[in-house]
């Protein structure tokens, strides 16, 4: 499979994407986004998380988020093969 190329024009558009942790008064507005646009749906994020947004030119285009994996898993940790 070939590589695609990008135009100077698609390059030049990456370079103006800025990645950051979303503010406090942002979260509502993240999360009303991930539950009208997540493949999977949305519902919450639990435990420590990271909210991140990217933008281009000021416009948000994409969102991602991190949670810490479940302190106690039983089942996990079998499967795992570590309990």
């Amino acid at each position: 499979m070939e590589a695609s190329t990008l135009t100077s024009n698609q390059q030049a558009s990456l370079h103006r994407i800025q990645v950051r942790p979303i503010l406090p008064p942002e979260r509502e507005r993240w999360n009303t986004l991930m539950q009208a646009h997540h493949y999977r749906g949305f519902r919450t994020m639990a435990g420590r998380t990271l909210r991140y947004v990217a933008t281009l030119d000021d416009r948000w285009v994409a969102l991602l988020g991190w949670q810490a994996a479940a302190y106690q898993c039983q089942v996990r940790e079998q499967w795992i093969g570590s309990y």
